[in-house]
């Protein structure tokens, strides 16, 4: 009698773990900068900005996509991860809004534009306006369906700027919260275009 009940004890455990084994979900990527479409054409004269890397707060700095809840708390969404740093993925968007945005040519390292050549042009133009720095502090989507986009950037010598933008989903899941956050990178874009024009003007 015993031998039968741990023969069924057994089973069940097998059984039990196998269900919960078929129950994990697939791990889904994504990509911020998926439908690009094409730069625009770049003339001479134009103003030429470059982008330094990305500063991202430790907590958006990971490969999971993040989740802000009610009490102060942070979770990752383990299952739901970018397809490539997410500094990179803000970076490749940014310059791609900017560029069909703004009446001026931005380029980043991505495209093997290094910041020492940057730098060189800067002396020998005796300029310091050719350079965008961006720190982001959060970039989520909370429990309410609010995503927020927050942070600080610099365009050339127009000083430190603070920037905090949301917008609430109109749908569910992490993949819309994505289009939403690059919705809100092109707003943050439009913001950089008018400092570049503020710029220029001085």
């Amino acid at each position: 009698m015993m031998k039968k009940w741990l023969m069924f004890l057994l089973v069940f455990m097998v059984t039990l773990v196998t269900a919960c084994a078929s129950k994990v979900p697939a791990t889904q990527y994504y990509l911020l900068s998926a439908d690009n479409g094409p730069f625009k054409p770049v003339t001479n004269h134009q103003q030429s900005y470059f982008i330094e890397p990305v500063v991202l707060a430790d907590h958006l700095n990971r490969a999971a996509l993040v989740m802000l809840r009610a009490d102060n708390q942070v979770q990752l969404a383990h299952y739901h991860l970018w397809a490539e740093p997410l500094a990179s993925g803000i970076t490749q968007v940014l310059e791609y809004e900017l560029n069909q945005q703004c009446a001026c040519q931005v380029s980043s390292a991505r495209q093997g534009y290094s910041f020492q050549k940057a730098s060189a042009r800067k002396n020998s133009d005796e300029k310091n306006n050719d350079v965008i720095r961006l720190m982001v502090d959060q970039f989520a989507v909370n429990e309410s369906g609010l995503v927020t986009l927050s942070g600080s950037y610099l365009v050339g010598e127009s000083g430190m700027q603070r920037f905090y933008l949301q917008q609430t989903l109109s749908g569910n899941g992490f993949a819309q919260a994505v289009l939403v956050q690059k919705q809100l990178l092109a707003q943050l874009a439009a913001e950089m275009t008018a400092q570049t024009e503020a710029t220029a003007i001085q």
